[in-house]
């Protein structure tokens, strides 16, 4: 039998019973690291209870959900905690994105994102804006680089049922891009899990200059 419980992590702003750190006990969890006496003494608590580093929050229905890895979990300067791998899956059931990489600067009081756009998505908001503007060519790259593409996305986003709670309010910047994350261009790991460090890298300078124009 696997006993589960959530503990208070205030620091986190989880609370209560029903959300915090995941920990579990079981007669079947290994009882320690492999010559890592540290990380063994840091992860098994009092009463046979082992950490599994992981942020949650119980249903209404007794059911945990994963909120973010605790190494995960990024500050803001304004102190705004926010769990980026949660708010990463959210957001790319908007139409428009296809992936999506937050970036969540402590240097910073807002979010950025990298979009990788969906391309179907795309060319339909071209469309829509030729023929508002009477028929003329609009290229996928005026799109891309324009401000209402930017706000249409950034709404889209704010629509999301669940986004509200992951501070989907505080994304200010956006950065676009076509070209996918693959493991050919090694942007996803074998299991097809985010490179966030090198995504990060990549669009750094872009990101930067977004922050850096950013206008409220």
């Amino acid at each position: 039998k696997v006993r589960v419980r959530l503990a208070d992590r205030p620091e986190y702003g989880l609370h209560g019973l029903d959300e915090g750190e995941i920990q579990v006990k079981s007669p079947h969890t290994h009882v320690g690291y492999y010559k890592n006496p540290k990380k063994t003494k840091e992860a098994w608590l009092e009463g046979g209870w082992y950490s599994t580093g992981d942020l949650g929050r119980m249903d209404e229905h007794g059911k945990v959900h994963i909120l973010e890895r605790i190494s995960a979990v990024r500050v803001l300067k304004d102190k705004t905690i926010v769990f980026p791998g949660k708010l990463m899956t959210i957001l790319e059931e908007s139409k428009y994105a296809s992936q999506v990489l937050v970036d969540a600067d402590k240097s910073q009081t807002i979010l950025g994102c990298v979009v990788v756009v969906d391309r179907t998505a795309l060319e339909d908001f071209c469309r829509e804006r030729e023929a508002a503007g009477g028929g003329g060519h609009v290229s996928r790259a005026e799109v891309l680089d324009s401000k209402e593409f930017k706000t249409e996305v950034i709404a889209s986003f704010r629509r999301i049922n669940g986004a509200k709670d992951l501070h989907v309010d505080k994304i200010g910047v956006v950065v676009f891009t076509e070209e996918p994350w693959t493991t050919k261009n090694r942007l996803l790991t074998g299991s097809h899990k985010k490179r966030v460090n090198e995504i990060r890298k990549m669009f750094a300078a872009q990101l930067e200059d977004a922050y850096a124009k950013y206008e409220g």
